[in-house]
C-alpha cells in the first residue's frame, strides 16, 4: 500500500511525502524516491506490487508522473520522469498498470465531455439568468444524444426567457412528439401559440428538432 502524508492532511502540500506499508500490515516506510516537491497521489500500479507511479512539481510548476521500482525489501529506486505522458502546463495524476498483453487496449477513449456535461453548465447557466449561454451548451448536448427530451424543454425554456418565441416552438413541439405525457410541453407550446394567435393551431408531428435553426 503506498499513501502521500502531510501535517494538513491536504493533497500536494509542501511537505508531503509519499510512504509505503507492507499489505500485512506494519510500519509504513518513507520512500527514498521522495523528490522533495509536493509529492502526491503514490499508487501501485504494476501487478507485482513493484512500481509505484506518482505526481510530483519537482521539475515544473505543474505536476508531472515519476516511476520508482520497489524492492523485495520495499528500498525504492530514484525516480524517473514519464515524459510521454507529459504535455507544457497541464497537470497530470497517475495511470493503472494494466496485467494484459501489450496489443490488448487497441485505443482508450476519452470522456471528459459528454452530452450529461454540457445539460450540467447549461442548467447552472440557466438557473443564473445567463440564457443565451445555456442555450448554447443545450444544442451541443442535443446534438450529442438528441433522444432525450429534457433538454430540449429546458432549450425551449430559454428560448422563451429570450423572448424567442418562434426558436422555442419547435423545441416544445419536439419535446411533445418525443413524449406526448409531458404536460409541461403541451402547456408552454400553447402559451407560445396564443401569443402569436394562433388559435387553432395543431400540434405537428413533423416539426424539425429544435437544434436545426438557430
Amino acid at each position: 500500500m503506498s499513501f502521500a502524508r502531510a501535517k494538513s492532511f491536504m493533497l500536494l502540500q509542501p511537505d508531503s511525502e509519499l510512504y509505503i506499508i507492507p499489505a500485512e500490515g506494519g510500519q509504513a516506510r518513507r520512500l527514498q524516491a521522495n523528490t522533495g516537491a509536493d509529492e502526491f497521489l503514490a499508487q501501485l500500479v504494476a501487478p507485482n506490487g513493484k512500481w509505484i507511479v506518482f505526481s510530483s512539481k519537482a521539475l515544473s510548476i505543474y505536476t508531472q508522473l515519476f516511476l520508482t521500482h520497489i524492492d523485495e525489501q520495499g528500498e525504492s529506486t530514484p525516480p524517473v520522469v514519464l515524459p510521454h505522458f507529459h504535455r507544457t502546463q497541464p497537470s497530470r495524476q497517475h495511470p493503472e498498470f494494466v496485467n494484459a498483453k501489450p496489443d490488448a487496449i487497441g485505443r482508450i477513449s476519452f470522456s471528459f465531455l459528454d452530452d450529461r456535461s454540457y445539460v450540467r453548465t447549461g442548467y447552472q447557466k440557466q438557473i443564473q439568468g445567463d440564457f443565451s449561454g445555456a442555450v448554447d451548451d443545450y444544442r451541443k448536448a442535443i446534438e450529442l444524444d438528441p433522444t432525450t427530451t429534457r433538454r430540449r424543454y429546458y432549450l425551449g425554456m430559454c428560448y422563451t426567457s429570450l423572448g424567442q418565441h418562434d426558436q422555442a416552438l419547435p423545441c416544445f413541439e419536439r419535446v411533445v412528439e418525443l413524449d406526448p405525457s409531458r404536460a409541461a410541453a403541451h402547456l408552454n407550446r400553447g402559451m407560445i401559440l396564443v401569443r402569436q394567435r394562433k388559435f387553432a393551431e395543431p400540434c405537428d408531428p413533423s416539426a424539425k428538432p429544435c437544434v436545426a435553426s438557430r
